[in-house]
C-alpha cells in the first residue's frame, strides 16, 4: 500500500494559526447603486462546516462606522443581450473550477486508488479527477463523510481516449444536484490496470458561483464579516430585485488574505481558486510529529544545559 501525501500545509496552517472573519472589499462607485461581490471558497472554511445554511445566516456587511447593511445572498448571475430583440436577459453564471490538494493512497490489494479531501462546505455540483493519461477507462465512486462514516454520494466512469479518429475526455461525476460536504472521499477502480497519474493537484470541484449584492454609496468602504453562529439576518430584499431587471451591478472584489506575498486563493483568472487543503486528521498527524520533534530537541538542550552546570 502506497501513501503519497501532497502537502499545502504552510498556506493552510497561516489561515488556521489566525483564522480571519473580516474581509475588507475593494471597487468604487460615483454615484449610490447596486453592487456585487462574488463569494470566495475562503469564506465557508470560516462558517460552521456541515451546514447548508451557514454562510447565508453568519455573513455581515458593514461599512466604515461599523453598521450592518442590507444585503441579498442569490445565485451569479451573467448578462446577457440579444441584439435581434434589443432586449437584456440574466441567466445562471458557469460555475467555478475549483482546484484542491488531498492525499492519495494506492491499494494494491483492493485494486483501487482512494482519494480524501476537505471540501468545507463548497456548494458543489460536480467533481473531476484530473487524471493525464492519454488513453484510459476507470470506474469511480465519491463518498461523504457522515457520522464518522463514509456513505455513497455519487458513481460513474471517467475516461480518455486519444486515438485516430476519435480525441476525447471525460473527466467529470455530475451529483445531479447542488451538495454541501465537509470531507470527499474518492476511489478509483484500477483493476488489473496501473494506477492512473495523476496532477499535483488531483480533484477539482464545479461550485455554484454566489454574489452577495447590496447598496454602496460613493466614498464608502464596506468589509464581509462572519459572525459565527449568528442567527439568519431578515432583510428586505425588494430593492435589490431591481438588479436583476434595470442594472448590472458594479463588481466588487474580496481583498484575500496573503501567504508571502502571495494570493493563493485566486489564481491567474480572478474568481479561479486553487483550495489548498488535506483532511483535519492528516494534519493533526503532521503537527503531532512536529511538536515530537520540538519536544525533544527542547528535552535535549535541557540534559546538556544541566550536564554543563554539572561539570
Amino acid at each position: 500500500m502506497h501513501k503519497s501525501i501532497l502537502l499545502a500545509i504552510l498556506p493552510l496552517a497561516a489561515f488556521a494559526a489566525k483564522e480571519p472573519h473580516t474581509w475588507p472589499v475593494t471597487g468604487v462607485v460615483t454615484e449610490e447603486c447596486a453592487v456585487a461581490v462574488s463569494v470566495n471558497p475562503m469564506l465557508y472554511s470560516a462558517t460552521t462546516q456541515g451546514r447548508e445554511d451557514a454562510l447565508r445566516s453568519e455573513l455581515r456587511i458593514r461599512d466604515s462606522k461599523g453598521r450592518d447593511i442590507p444585503y441579498a445572498f442569490r445565485a451569479a448571475k451573467t448578462r446577457v443581450v440579444d441584439e435581434a430583440n434589443h432586449s437584456v436577459s440574466f441567466v445562471a453564471a458557469p460555475p467555478m473550477d475549483v482546484l484542491t490538494a488531498c492525499t492519495v493512497e494506492t491499494d494494491s490489494k483492493a485494486k483501487k486508488t482512494v482519494l480524501e479531501t476537505a471540501v468545507f462546505g463548497l456548494p458543489m455540483t460536480a467533481i473531476a479527477i484530473n487524471a493525464t493519461d492519454r488513453n484510459f477507462s476507470r470506474k469511480v465512486a465519491v463518498f461523504r463523510r457522515m457520522d464518522a462514516r463514509w456513505h455513497p454520494l455519487a458513481s460513474g466512469r471517467i475516461s480518455a481516449v486519444n486515438l485516430p479518429g476519435e480525441k476525447r475526455r471525460s473527466l467529470e461525476i455530475g451529483f445531479g444536484r447542488e451538495v454541501r460536504e465537509s470531507e470527499l472521499r474518492i476511489e478509483i477502480g484500477n483493476d488489473d490496470n496501473p494506477p492512473l497519474s495523476l496532477d499535483d493537484l488531483p480533484v477539482s470541484f464545479k461550485v455554484t458561483r454566489y454574489d452577495v449584492v447590496f447598496i454602496a454609496e460613493p466614498d464608502e468602504s464596506y468589509s464581509l464579516v462572519v459572525v459565527n453562529g449568528a442567527e439568519r439576518p431578515r432583510y428586505d430584499e425588494a430593492i435589490l430585485g431591481y438588479v436583476d431587471r434595470v442594472q448590472d451591478p458594479v463588481r466588487f472584489e474580496i481583498k484575500l488574505p496573503l501567504y508571502d506575498g502571495v494570493d493563493v486563493l485566486n489564481g491567474e483568472n480572478g474568481p479561479t481558486a486553487v483550495w489548498l487543503a488535506i483532511p483535519s486528521r492528516v494534519i493533526i498527524q503532521i503537527v503531532s510529529v512536529i511538536v515530537f520533534i520540538v519536544l525533544g530537541i527542547i528535552c535535549f538542550r535541557l540534559f546538556k544545559s544541566t550536564s554543563a552546570d554539572g561539570t
